[in-house]
């Protein structure tokens, strides 16, 4: 459950980094987001994926834990760009359910 976590936080990590920049928020038919929000939008990508990293090595210890977080950003980015380049409008809906998701992926398995 913790991997899916990981992942559904990755993607979503991804989803906020890539909304920051006046291109892709353009590319998804929004208008560039303001100072402000590019602040928050970074902040909250950056916190993400510092949460996935957190996750990997709560699950592989420290010594895997890292390589297989890079291994997810990897494999997020490029769902992520596919999705973006394929259906960009669906890009922002996907990293929102994958974020729900990891959310409930994560406090199931914290509880069991």
């Amino acid at each position: 459950m913790l991997i899916a976590a990981v992942f559904c936080a990755v993607y979503a990590g991804w989803a906020a980094l890539a909304l920051a920049m006046d291109r892709h928020a353009r590319d998804i038919g929004r208008t560039p987001p303001r100072p402000a929000t590019v602040i928050v939008l970074r902040l909250a990508g950056t916190g993400v994926l510092a949460a996935a990293l957190a996750g990997c090595a709560a699950r592989w210890g420290w010594a895997i834990g890292p390589v297989a977080w890079l291994g997810m950003l990897g494999v997020g980015a490029l769902l992520f760009t596919l999705t973006l380049s394929v259906i960009p409008r669906a890009a922002v809906p996907a990293a929102a359910a994958l974020a729900m998701v990891g959310t409930i992926s994560a406090g199931a398995s914290l509880l069991g």
